[in-house]
């Protein structure tokens, strides 16, 4: 799930001119005490006061028309947290730790500040505030740890690696690469095979490894597949997947379940081949990993995007490139 370093660099990321935060995030795998610890030790030195609180009575913060109260009842209770924190803080950021997600959508309430407030001017006053879920908002950029994009960069190296060997091998006979030859590359696999082999001998760190699919730097299988699915109409993708079916000698669903971007780009006219279907899965989870490897690489030109979304569609790709490695890498295809 999230981790204190990630939460607090999105509660400082937010604008930040009221006297009162408040903040949800759902701690799921780890001590919420530790956490809170971690939270507090990253917002030193900061002008706002960063008060985490574990949420332990389950009656609290289940009804939209009581959120403000349980707020309320957290602020009393937390009072030497915040007056730890001195009088000259610009306001509070009060980060509520549960062991659940917030089941009410963010919408401002008034609450009642407290006289013994931090912030002077408002002591006492009637303010109004949200509790803002950060458990699904936080953001980070496409470049962050969560995105392993490393990890990413070495199962495309191993891809690269196990295509370029079953192509060799299947290419013995004509027939079964004549069509993917003809489709992605212009009628120079031999050269493409042979290129791909010392590229892939000069890596020295796979987890650095990222394909291009620029002409003259498209010198990999991985590349010019990706390359070609760039250029490629939707509608022609069953045909170029039936071509690498017939050269890698796929003959089914042999690659397990299909990834979630395979879902996203499925045609309009279902493929009933198991093993086109299966080809036409990996060249679309081949071109997803290599746009967020091109991304990550320049995370500066996109926004912030969600951490678990993130985490989960890398880690989706990821599983999925794997077992085509290992599947592509210990069966011999169905050579014709």
């Amino acid at each position: 799930m999230l981790g204190a370093g990630q939460v607090a660099d999105e509660v400082r990321r937010r604008p930040s001119a009221e006297e009162l935060r408040v903040f949800w995030v759902l701690v799921f795998d780890e001590s919420r005490d530790r956490f809170a610890e971690d939270l507090v030790a990253r917002a030193v030195g900061a002008d706002r006061a960063t008060v985490p609180w574990v949420v332990r009575d389950p009656g609290m913060f289940n009804d939209a028309n009581s959120v403000m109260t349980d707020v309320a009842g957290v602020l009393e209770a937390a009072r030497a947290e915040i007056e730890a924190r001195g009088d000259t803080v610009a306001g509070v950021d009060l980060v509520l730790l549960a062991r659940r997600e917030l089941n009410m959508a963010d919408a401002s309430s008034p609450v009642q500040l407290p006289v013994w407030w931090p912030v002077e001017r408002v002591r006492g006053a009637l303010i109004t505030t949200t509790v803002q879920d950060l458990t699904w908002a936080t953001g980070v950029p496409l470049s962050d740890e969560v995105a392993a994009l490393g990890d990413l960069s070495r199962f495309l190296y191993e891809l690269d690696v196990v295509l370029v060997e079953r192509l060799a091998r299947m290419s013995s006979n004509k027939r079964n690469t004549q069509s993917i030859d003809d489709t992605v590359f212009d009628g120079g696999l031999a050269e493409c095979l042979a290129a791909s082999e010392r590229k892939l001998r000069e890596v020295s760190d796979a987890s650095r490894y990222r394909p291009s699919a620029r002409p003259g730097r498209n010198d990999s299988v991985v590349a010019r597949l990706w390359g070609h699915m760039n250029s490629c109409n939707p509608a022609d993708l069953p045909r170029v997947a039936r071509s690498l079916q017939k050269a890698l000698g796929v003959e089914r669903d042999d690659f397990g379940d299909l990834p979630l971007v395979g879902v996203l780009n499925r045609p309009t006219n279902p493929v009933m081949d198991k093993g086109t279907e299966s080809c036409m899965f990996l060249l679309v989870a081949l071109r997803s990993a290599c746009l967020l490897l091109t991304a990550g690489a320049h995370a500066d030109e996109y926004p912030r995007f969600p951490v678990l979304a993130l985490r989960a569609l890398s880690l989706d790709i990821r599983k999925y490139l794997d077992r085509v490695v290992s599947i592509l890498g210990t069966t011999r295809g169905a050579a014709k």
